[in-house]
């Protein structure tokens, strides 16, 4: 029904059939509500229409589904009048240019003509579709449903889980509707669903990817002050893999500290030691960070880091070493600053050792340290204290020696039994390759000389070897470890060692 000026009028196909059929049906009857035209009802026949009285076209095919007379045809041959006899036919034009084309689900260029055919078709086989008065109500619910669905999916789950049910929800809104039209001749659209459930999935998944790099960004700047980045980026990429239950692995660990730091911490008033303390850890963490270690805590003076977690570090003893060096070489800048600042300069004592241990998240369910445990912790902090009593910088085990290039020469110390442990360990001392002319020269000429030395402490020849560190503390009285052996020697020439002595010093103190 078309209204006009405040008028309903048949629409073209229906006023045909009343003139076609005349006799045969009844003239239309028209329900009007508030809300508009309600119903059209020809005799028994019901025509499914919405409020402005448009009926949804039942289509049956493509262009030309139904017969096609030419006009020519007509005006030429009589004979072609017998096939229009008791037929319902409808006038009208085919060619483009004359603007009596329309588009229909079926195809982009339909003829005009062949709607209002299709129509009558419709009405005279009660063919058609429908949608009743709950439909809307129907496609609301899954409007809401697949809405309440997919944001609780992308809110909770992985986009394994996402993607997938939303395809499936998508494909069954589609399956659905095509179903029922096919079928049930009802109209059910899945434009609207679809419609919300890609709009909801491609807001949420902007939305959830956005939360996500924010909160990597507070990940970021709450936790790269004081752990490595590579933590940072576990923490940041994979929240999940924070457990406290961690792994065992091959670590290469480090202890640093402050020699004589409670007689400084005396000397200076408290705001001193603070800023003293920053300038010191300033560029010490930054050579940890830069040789791709993780810094695990600082205690007090002391610093603990090591390598090899939460990522593989491929030469990891060697990084330790060279970590050593930078260190020590900051520490010659920051003296300079430091005499001028506070009056005072500073020394430190490191020790690096490779072993197994636990690493991973230690502590309650609620506060936790990414850290590492184990005996061989517990030993690297035993070497870090034996530095003063050999008078050298740094001490690395024979387990770490073992792993470490030819890139360094290594003193060996001593076989050392160390406060707490059973099983010796054997002690170096590292020294860099990158000196150059007579230095070097000279170094590798003590080296040699002392390792004379220690084979023959080593074999009991303690008078021979006596000879030698004596030899050895005259030309480089400076050197604390020529002194030890001195004068373990001349110990031993008085009271010899018992038949079944290993060449092991066992340390009773920390």
């Amino acid at each position: 029904m078309i209204a006009w000026e405040g008028r309903l009028y048949p629409h073209l196909s229906l006023i045909t059939l009343m003139a076609a059929l005349e006799g045969q049906i009844t003239a239309p009857m028209v329900k009007v509500s508030s809300g508009g035209i309600k119903s059209i009802r020809i005799g028994s026949t019901a025509i499914p229409v919405d409020a402005n009285g448009a009926m949804l076209v039942n289509y049956k095919g493509g262009p030309f589904t139904y017969p096609l007379i030419s006009a020519a045809d007509v005006l030429e041959d009589s004979n072609t009048l017998d096939k229009l006899k008791n037929k319902v036919v409808f006038l009208g034009t085919s060619a483009s240019g004359l603007m009596d084309i329309r588009v229909s689900p079926l195809a982009e260029v339909f003829p005009g003509v062949e709607v209002n055919a299709t129509v009558a078709d419709n009405i005279l086989n009660k063919d058609f579709i429908a949608r009743p008065d709950w439909v809307p109500g129907l496609e609301f619910v899954a409007i809401v449903l697949w809405g309440i669905i997919t944001t609780v999916l992308i809110g909770w789950a992985g986009a394994w889980l996402t993607l997938p049910v939303t395809l499936v929800l998508g494909g069954g809104a589609w399956a659905g509707g095509y179903f029922a039209l096919k079928n049930y001749h009802l109209w059910i659209s899945p434009f609207f669903p679809l419609l919300v459930l890609g709009g909801n999935f491609g807001f949420l998944t902007l939305f959830k990817f956005w939360f996500s790099e924010r909160k990597k960004k507070f990940y970021r700047s709450a936790f790269s002050r004081y752990v490595s980045k590579a933590v940072v980026d576990q923490i940041s990429d994979a929240p999940e893999t924070m457990s406290l239950e961690g792994e065992e692995k091959q670590m290469s660990i480090m202890f640093t500290d402050i020699r004589s730091f409670t007689t400084i911490s005396e000397s200076l008033s408290p705001t001193q030691v603070t800023n003293l303390l920053h300038d010191y850890f300033t560029p010490v963490t930054r050579s940890i960070i830069k040789n791709k270690g993780t810094l695990d805590k600082f205690i007090g003076d002391a610093v603990m880091c090591f390598w090899n977690a939460p990522l593989d570090v491929e030469g990891h003893p060697g990084l330790a070493v060279q970590t050593g060096f930078e260190m020590l070489d900051a520490l010659g800048e920051l003296n300079k600053s430091f005499i001028h600042k506070y009056g005072i300069t500073i020394d430190i004592g490191i020790g690096i050792h490779t072993g197994t241990c636990r690493v991973g998240n230690m502590g309650s369910m609620d506060l936790f340290d990414y850290t590492l445990i184990g005996d061989n912790v517990n030993l690297t902090s035993r070497l870090e204290g034996l530095t003063k009593f050999y008078g050298v910088k740094m001490i690395v085990s024979d387990a770490l020696r073992a792993q470490v290039p030819d890139d360094f020469y290594f003193q060996e110390l001593d076989q050392v039994r160390v406060k707490g442990k059973t099983e010796p360990v054997g002690i170096f001392t590292v020294y860099t390759k990158d000196e150059n002319g007579e230095d070097t020269a000279s170094l590798a000429e003590e080296l040699s000389t002392y390792e004379g030395g220690l084979a023959l402490y080593k074999e009991r020849d303690f008078k021979k070897g006596r000879e030698i560190f004596s030899d050895l503390v005259d030309r480089y009285p400076d050197t604390k470890v020529h002194r030890i052996y001195l004068e373990r020697c001349a110990y031993f020439m008085d009271t010899p060692p018992d038949a079944d002595w290993d060449g092991v010093f066992v340390h009773k103190t920390k």
